[in-house]
């Protein structure tokens, strides 16, 4: 357990993430709304070469969620509506090293008001994909170019969890494709499958099922609970 030194007494961090090379981590919160660097051989806070400026950087909003990309010189930090970008100059020597990070750069999603449940970066950096609240489709953004598209899971289903292949080519998705019965209703059984995703093709290109019978594969409470014998069949990638 560390005891670091937040940027005010009511400080509540959301998220925390780490450079690749190890040398320091990064803490979202708030209030302020801010991202903090921190050096991890000192816990303390990083400061910036000759000025020694303590990287505390102010973002647009209060971030949710930290991803740091392959190539050590970003990190991305969700803050809808949009994606923050922290540009970083560093040479993780010594003990502590020194950090640069340049002012903020906020890319607006264009999606209004949304909120992100799942923030995916793909292993080469070069794609987002976010999973958003009670929706069907996953967003999808060209970090370099600083675009959005959107992948929609076929027959209206909800996407409820991803993972990405470590090659970055599908993205599966656990889906809830018929919703639970509204109690005390308890036929038919909320059903679930999970959604391939070509991230190359942008399409949902299959979806796999599970048997139902004698005992569903995948069993969950679902929202609201829901007692035998209509489990939620949901399947979490």
């Amino acid at each position: 357990t560390v005891q670091l030194s937040p940027g005010s007494p009511s400080f509540a961090a959301t998220d925390v993430t780490f450079l690749p090379a190890g040398a320091f981590a990064f803490i979202a919160g708030g209030p302020p709304d801010t991202v903090t660097a921190y050096a991890t051989c000192t816990n303390g806070i990083a400061l910036a070469p000759m000025t020694n400026t303590p990287q505390v950087i102010a973002t647009p909003g209060l971030p949710s969620m930290l991803r740091p990309l392959p190539n050590g010189t970003q990190v991305l930090a969700m803050d809808p509506p949009g994606i923050d970008f922290l540009d970083l100059t560093t040479t993780p020597v010594g003990c502590p090293p020194t950090l640069q990070v340049s002012p903020t750069v906020s890319v607006n999603l264009s999606q209004g008001n949304f909120v992100p449940t799942q923030f995916i970066v793909s292993p080469d950096g070069l794609t987002a994909y976010i999973r958003t609240q009670n929706s069907g489709i996953i967003l999808v953004f060209d970090i370099a170019n600083k675009a959005t598209s959107a992948i929609a899971l076929t027959g209206n289903a909800i996407a409820l969890q991803a993972a990405l292949t470590p090659d970055g080519r599908f993205l599966y998705v656990g889906a809830e494709d018929v919703p639970p019965p509204v109690p005390p209703a308890t036929s038919p059984a909320a059903l679930g499958s999970v959604h391939v995703l070509d991230t190359t093709a942008g399409a949902d290109v299959q979806q796999i099922t599970f048997p139902q019978t004698p005992q569903p594969f995948c069993i969950g409470p679902g929202t609201p609970p829901l007692p035998p014998p209509s489990p939620v069949t949901y399947c979490y990638p």
